[in-house]
């Protein structure tokens, strides 16, 4: 009983302070997974961006790819056989083929778009954008695409403060090297000790594996880190106290909700609850 006692006595002291664990000193920003808020529309739409946009989310992230054409389109999977039933990759396809394909996916369909509509519309409503540009396959030679990209997009991409990112650290650095003034980061599927120092303004980390350690070592290389993909409320609770600079999620709504609430737990009383695996907070 006395073991115990200390030990429930620990706790309270533990989730009542905030003596010994970070601070929170950052604002987080809301960032939204594919232009999506819930099931709203097909995400990477301008269905969904419509939508989403009147949220006012810091950013929107979109994905796009690189057609037969050279062209760009808002498409994620690198084959469309999900979302449109065709066995067919983008950049099989010219734009104008691609525009007239029908998506389906979370009880709405839409025509595929060319990213230069998908981003006038963001522009033009004061939405900012987080791109990430997804490479075809490993013999794609990124000095090219990224040319193409810059040459098409670069100067409107830095008037409206949009962000790039990408898994191809290559592509980032091309970028970063012939437009030093576009804000890139490079995407990281796991918390890894060996961080790219040269060519990123940001890093894009996966939520589940980030810890203190990480983002200050990101914090103290004078960079910014946002975690993928965070959909619950318990994850968003942990997050948002780990001074992280951003959270993607499909949910922007919940997370705006949760950011916005009075009193909201210190990183030392996040930590008990993730621990404690509580599935539901709201």
């Amino acid at each position: 009983m006395a073991i115990v006692s200390i030990i429930c006595i620990g706790l309270i002291s533990s989730i009542s302070t905030n003596n010994f664990f970070p601070v929170i000193n950052r604002r987080v920003l809301i960032i939204s997974h594919k232009g999506s808020n819930g099931n709203n529309g097909v995400p990477n739409s301008l269905q969904s961006l419509k939508s989403t946009s009147r949220l006012k989310p810091n950013y929107i992230e979109v994905d796009v790819r690189y057609t037969k054409d050279h062209q760009f389109v808002v498409m994620h999977d690198d084959n469309l056989k999900s979302l449109t039933g065709k066995n067919l990759k983008p950049e099989q396809a010219t734009l104008e083929q691609l525009e007239k394909i029908t998506m389906k996916a979370v009880g709405h369909q839409t025509k595929i778009t060319s990213f230069q509509k998908y981003a006038n519309y963001a522009w033009n409503h004061g939405q900012k954008l987080l791109v990430e540009i997804k490479t075809p396959s490993i013999s794609q030679k990124y000095e090219s695409l990224s040319k193409v990209f810059l040459s098409k997009y670069g100067k409107s991409l830095v008037k409206h403060h949009d962000l790039i990112h990408s898994l191809n650290q290559g592509l980032i650095n091309s970028i970063h090297k012939k437009d030093p003034n576009l804000k890139v980061g490079f995407i990281i599927s796991y918390n890894t000790e060996s961080l790219p120092h040269k060519g990123n303004n940001f890093y894009t980390i996966e939520y589940s594996t980030l810890d203190n350690e990480l983002v200050g070592t990101v914090h103290r290389q004078g960079k910014r880190i946002f975690a993928w993909t965070s959909d619950d409320a318990l994850s968003m609770h942990w997050l948002s106290v780990m001074n992280v600079d951003g959270i993607i999620t499909d949910y922007p709504q919940k997370l705006k909700t949760i950011l916005k609430t009075p009193g909201r737990f210190y990183y030392n009383q996040a930590l008990l609850f993730y621990m404690l695996n509580i599935r539901q907070i709201y």
